[in-house]
């Protein structure tokens, strides 16, 4: 289960769904406003944070790998100021 890797040598392998998933947030803010550098890529002089709610069972997957994944990214994105949890 997951997404093909597009890479000959890896065409048997998948990127976990949970990798890119989160992505999509970024994806879609990107694709649908010219807003997305303001919210996702905020400088000292813009007052942005970053608040995600969610079940429980979607912690791990917030709180560890996308923000791991923003950071490995190297392109100053936001990272999540608070994970609230049912």
């Amino acid at each position: 289960w997951g997404i093909p890797v597009p890479i000959e040598g890896f065409r048997d392998k998948v990127f976990y769904v949970w990798f890119d998933a989160p992505l999509g947030y970024v994806s879609i803010t990107k694709r649908y406003t010219k807003d997305y550098e303001k919210w996702w890529k905020p400088t000292k002089d813009t007052d942005v944070n970053l608040y995600q709610f969610m079940a429980k069972d979607n912690v791990p997957f917030h709180a560890i790998m996308f923000p791991a994944t923003l950071l490995a990214a190297d392109q100053g994105h936001i990272l999540v100021k608070h994970i609230m949890a049912t």
